[in-house]
């Protein structure tokens, strides 16, 4: 089924990261701790690693070593940037409009597929 586009809206994506992922003994998991553009399908992802390094480390907590408590927002926000820009990277792809080249206009369609988008930009930390 195919037909014209007869509107069009814009939709303002939000994205929110809370730097400490710690407040003394409060400790940010999930949406509480950071907002990611759903365009980047990552949200679910990130309160699950998030929820698994911070029942870890308050498991190893009890048994004496606070170690991955101290390390738990650095560890988490390593990952959360990642995905974060991934997901803008991915937003600008989709939504950035393209200057067709003038060779496109008069030339026909590739009989094949175009290669997929470049991978996203790397974040070394």
């Amino acid at each position: 089924m195919s037909g014209p586009i007869t509107d069009r809206e814009i939709f303002r994506l939000r994205s929110l990261v809370h730097d400490p992922m710690r407040y003394g003994r409060l400790f940010l998991v999930g949406d509480a701790a950071h907002i990611v553009s759903p365009m980047g399908g990552k949200g679910m992802s990130l309160v699950l690693y998030d929820a698994d390094l911070s029942a870890r480390a308050a498991r190893d907590s009890v048994q004496g070593d606070d170690t991955a408590l101290h390390t738990y927002s650095a560890r988490c926000l390593r990952r959360v940037w990642n995905d974060q820009e991934f997901s803008h990277w991915l937003t600008r792809t989709f939504t950035t409009r393209a200057t067709p080249s003038p060779s496109c206009a008069t030339s026909p369609a590739p009989a094949s597929s175009p290669p997929g988008p470049p991978p996203p930009p790397s974040r070394n930390s």
